[in-house]
């Protein structure tokens, strides 16, 4: 058995503090497709450095701390449609690949009617998928000056990977007399689906 001595350790673990792992649930992507997508989309982060092991575990490297934490905050991200699941490398983890209960999915909503086009009502429609997290920036940007596209409502929410993905979400209409509510279909399309 070697002991080595705490100060190697510690030269280590700054070595690697501005660190991300990530995994795919799924298979990955080659590594250069994630290495030149990565460098493309994360240079605005600081990303300086991409590392895979024989596992399939990728390891980003970061100039500051700050930057890092901004890239993980910004997520969930896709690579070729499949999510990545990121976390802040820590000292001693150990590094397995269990399939996550909870995952982050791009969800589109189409047939929304025009009355609920607000990032709050949307959240309402979202959480007959899954727990909503935010819309993108088209839909945002639709919800709030009232410009863009509606054709659909592209919003992130995290889904139970164990359950069946819905492929429509039913919404109850008030109705302002003592009529019978009217039942409307909200179709769902997903961006990546677990197999």
């Amino acid at each position: 058995m070697v002991r080595p001595p705490l100060s190697l350790t510690m030269k280590g673990r700054k070595k690697w503090r501005n660190c991300l792992v990530g995994s795919f649930i799924e298979r990955k992507p080659l590594f250069h497709s994630v290495q030149s997508m990565t460098l493309k989309l994360w240079q605005k982060y600081g990303i300086k450095d991409i590392m895979m092991n024989e596992e399939g575990f990728f390891f980003f490297k970061y100039e500051e701390e700050a930057m890092m934490f901004q890239c993980l905050e910004d997520g969930p991200w896709l690579f070729q449609n499949k999510p990545i699941m990121l976390q802040k490398l820590q000292p001693k983890m150990e590094i397995n690949k269990e399939a996550p209960q909870f995952i982050p999915l791009w969800a589109k909503l189409f047939d929304v009617p025009l009355e609920l086009w607000n990032a709050e009502r949307l959240s309402y429609i979202a959480s007959g998928v899954g727990k909503p997290l935010g819309v993108d920036k088209i839909t945002e940007d639709t919800c709030r000056f009232g410009v863009g596209q509606i054709g659909f409502a592209r919003v992130l929410v995290e889904v139970d990977a164990r359950c069946p993905l819905p492929t429509v979400t039913k919404i109850q209409m008030p109705n302002e007399r003592n009529l019978a509510p009217k039942v409307m279909d909200v179709n769902v399309e997903y961006q990546w689906r677990l197999s």
